[in-house]
């Protein structure tokens, strides 16, 4: 098979637009300021899913250029592979086919190719998922008595939306244990065993997600609650909010979501709002000055 075959010069055409693809990917990770900008080579996941069976490990101890050698380097040589091998197992099948026809081959079996990699591709996810497990897990997942991961529905929401938020309420806050369940506008406390206390509307609030906390300390209940496209508050034990955070420019960049905790390093709680892309994370002292503190992002 001659290096002027079709199917090498199809490979070589797949292999350089791959590559540039890859370097466009990476070029885009290195300059975002979103947590979530690996979430770019997802698509090489399927497009080069048979790098999936290969040890996650071999490429993450090159550190920040792995997908570089991963998806550029190895995948970008298999899409130079596939169409040259393809057209060579046709041609030693068919040697007198002519290359219109061989071009043709090549452009129906890499859909196909596609598609198996596409199953490939949860076959593998599955397989590092599995690589992955704590080898505790894993022990116990091997046992027949082991009742790990068995699914039992405890507790099933009665409201149209499903349940937005989940945690467990910190002891002794309010003397209360047990869970916090947030659905839509309402909070419900359930005990130990998952029985509904009480619940607690939260007004017209509509929450993406919910987490009760203790943010004095002291035991006193509070609520984190983030509500999308709207912006991020703070609610006491009785549903009063204490204080929000919200945009005050219709068209400026949403609030991804908060969190609670020790961001900065400095042994005292706070709480993180952050966005996506370029405007970072904004810490906010655990303890405010006002009953009702607004904090607009400019």
């Amino acid at each position: 098979m001659k290096r002027t075959s079709v199917g090498f010069k199809v490979g070589v055409v797949l292999a350089v637009l791959h590559l540039c693809l890859v370097f466009w990917a990476y070029w885009v990770c290195v300059h975002s300021h979103s947590s979530t900008a690996g979430l770019v080579y997802t698509f090489f996941f399927f497009l080069d899913a048979p790098l999936l069976l290969i040890p996650f490990s071999v490429f993450k101890v090159l550190g920040e250029v792995s997908p570089l050698i991963e998806f550029g380097i190895f995948g970008s040589a298999l899409w130079f592979l596939l169409p040259w091998l393809i057209d060579m197992a046709f041609h030693r099948i068919f040697p007198k086919a002519k290359t219109l026809l061989r071009v043709i081959v090549i452009i129906v079996c890499i859909p196909i190719l596609l598609v198996g990699f596409v199953s490939l591709s949860s076959l593998g996810i599955r397989q590092n998922i599995r690589r992955e497990r704590p080898a505790e897990l894993k022990k116990s997942l091997n046992r027949t008595s082991s009742d790990f991961l068995t699914e039992k529905v405890v507790f099933q929401s009665d409201r149209m939306g499903g349940m937005s938020g989940l945690g467990r309420i910190p002891s002794p806050a309010a003397g209360q244990k047990g869970l916090a369940v947030g659905i839509y506008n309402q909070v419900l406390f359930l005990d130990e065993n998952y029985k509904e206390q009480k619940r607690l509307i939260l007004s017209r609030y509509g929450l993406t997600t919910l987490e009760p906390l203790d943010a004095d300390g002291a035991g006193s209940l509070r609520f984190l609650a983030y509500s999308y496209g709207e912006g991020v508050s703070l609610f006491d034990a009785e549903g009063e909010k204490m204080w929000e955070i919200v945009s005050s420019e219709p068209n400026s960049v949403p609030i991804d979501g908060a969190c609670f905790g020790d961001v900065n390093g400095d042994g005292k709680p706070e709480f993180a709002v952050y966005y996506r892309y370029s405007n970072g994370i904004h810490l906010i002292p655990a303890k405010v000055a006002h009953p009702l503190q607004v904090f607009n992002k400019k």
